[in-house]
């Protein structure tokens, strides 16, 4: 059915009268849109055939369109009005629905109000048009009261489940994603941005609506433009209409039409308040201008996210804190015997080295590099008498010396973010052919960090003097990494390594021709 002929769609909503008798529906059409032309805007449609009513409003409906208030004759030859409403309340169940009916209908009327299935009953004949219209205004207003309370109630469960699901995560971007995707939905806007202060700067950290190559580019100084004033001041900027405000027009973008800007701002306990960053929406979808309920609802959001936030901050302050006092330990450690002095620093830049080569991202040798710093702080409860023990170990202390990689990973994954570090440091004993320790872990199921680490580990290893050897040379090194490739070593990894072996040589060489010609 073609409506678009019927009504523009610039209004709020909808009015739906239905009825047969010609001359009625007339008469509704000259007095309705007259009475209802101040204020709220409205589009009345006048009908004459309950079926292709009922059509109207499925297709109003499939439209997102609000339907405020049903009118519908009682007596009608093709359905009665009854059995039309309880048909459109299947429709559109929360629309205001009124009965037009002569006397004889009105205890049937009445049945249908105690069933919920109209608002109000009126008797036929309409003689006070003005009475009718104040009937109908005064329902239309409780639709639309009852919608805004309703509105109201759902966004305050949202926002308590916002709350409660914002807490679960454990990792700052997603924690912002989340915000991002939260804030979106609820205020309906076309563009998010979340701007995080670091170093005197707002720097764009999670959005949606901005264009990629304008990301990297936003850094706004505290103090300057919309975002940081916003959060100098502490204050938010509500913008119902741009064009109101021609000074600000002219400093941001002409795509803005209506726009929010919050800060977020943690009050910590004990302490000053401490901003965090800025939150801005823009744009409500369908060209509305964002309201003072809206700024509420952003500033809420603000204010849950700034918890979690900080939270994150400082998990990062203390996970620091420790992750310092473990490099610490391994100084201690490492100073306890002079063989293995600075191990850690060399197994972590050959296995960057071996990382590159193998062309890994830079999130993967991240891990790999604090992975090999701290492979070895087990070893700190290891006894010294096996630790620097100059012969062979026993077999019980063989198993001693073996813990070391899960005592190791233990104390690792205590801090949140090392999880996957903890993974690689735990395997770094095993062997590609799955005759390694702790866990008999082969082939391409050990992690990529720890197979690269196991190249590392072992070359310093052999390199390097002990208590109960010499270090051996070079040659030997190379052909026991070349006999236990596929054995004790992935390949891949081993051959990664030789061809940093044979680019670091070259380098020496051609420095020392570049020496001779001086």
């Amino acid at each position: 059915m073609e409506i678009n002929k019927n009504y523009t769609r610039k209004s709020e909503s909808f009015i739906v009268c239905l009825d047969d008798d010609s001359d009625f529906l007339n008469s509704l059409k000259l007095t309705l849109p007259m009475k209802f032309s101040n204020g709220r805007q409205y589009n009345i449609l006048f009908r004459d055939n309950p079926f292709e009513t009922l059509e109207l409003l499925k297709e109003l409906v499939d439209s997102h369109e609000e339907i405020a208030l049903l009118m519908t004759d009682q007596m009608m030859p093709k359905m009665r009005g009854i059995d039309f409403l309880k048909e459109a309340r299947k429709i559109t169940p929360n629309s205001m629905k009124v009965l037009l009916t002569g006397h004889a209908g009105i205890d049937s009327a009445i049945i249908a109000i105690n069933e919920n299935l109209l608002d109000k009953y009126l008797t036929k004949p309409i003689t006070d048009f003005d009475d009718l219209v104040f009937t109908l205004k005064r329902l239309i207003n409780e639709f639309h009261l009852k919608n805004t309370v309703d509105a109201q109630q759902r966004i305050i469960l949202e926002l308590y489940e916002f709350s409660n699901s914002l807490n679960s995560y454990r990792v700052l971007e997603d924690i912002l994603e989340h915000t991002v995707s939260f804030a979106r939905r609820v205020l309906n806007c076309e563009r998010i941005s979340i701007l995080l202060l670091e170093e005197g700067e707002l720097i764009f950290k999670a959005g949606v609506g901005i264009p990629q190559d304008m990301k990297c580019r936003i850094r706004v100084p505290l103090g300057k433009n919309v975002a940081g004033r916003v959060l100098k001041n502490r204050e938010p900027m509500l913008v119902k209409d741009i064009n109101e405000l021609p000074w600000l027009k002219e400093k941001i973008n002409d795509e803005f039409r209506s726009f929010i800007s919050v800060p977020v701002i943690c009050a910590e306990l004990g302490s000053f308040d401490v901003p965090l960053g800025v939150i801005n929406v823009t744009n409500k979808v369908g060209n509305e201008a964002f309201s003072k309920q809206d700024l509420r609802t952003l500033f809420f959001i603000a204010n849950t996210a700034s918890i979690a936030i900080n939270n994150q901050y400082n998990l990062k302050k203390l996970e620091k804190s420790y992750f310092d006092t473990v490099q610490a330990l391994i100084m201690a450690l490492e100073a306890r015997d002079k063989y293995t002095k600075g191990h850690s620093l060399r197994v972590m830049e050959f296995s960057v080295g071996i990382a590159n080569q193998l062309g890994l991202d830079q999130q993967t040798i991240n891990l790999i590099k604090d992975a090999a710093i701290l492979h070895d702080i087990g070893k700190i409860g290891i006894r010294d008498e096996v630790l620097l023990k100059a012969g062979r170990l026993d077999p019980d202390e063989l198993i001693e010396i073996r813990k070391h990689p899960e005592i190791s990973s233990n104390i690792v994954k205590s801090i949140t973010s090392l999880q996957e570090v903890g993974t690689i440091v735990s395997q770094h004993h095993e062997r590609y052919d799955g005759g390694g320790y702790p866990k008999g872990v082969k082939g391409e199921l050990i992690h990529i960090g720890a197979r690269i680490m196991a190249v590392a580990d072992s070359y310093d290893a052999m390199t390097s003097n002990r208590p109960y050897r010499q270090a051996l040379n070079l040659s030997d090194v190379l052909k026991e990494l070349q006999k236990e490739s596929g054995g004790q070593f992935d390949p891949m990894c081993v051959n990664a390594f030789l061809q940093c072996l044979s680019d670091e040589r070259t380098k020496i060489m051609d420095l020392e021709m570049q020496m001779r010609k001086l």
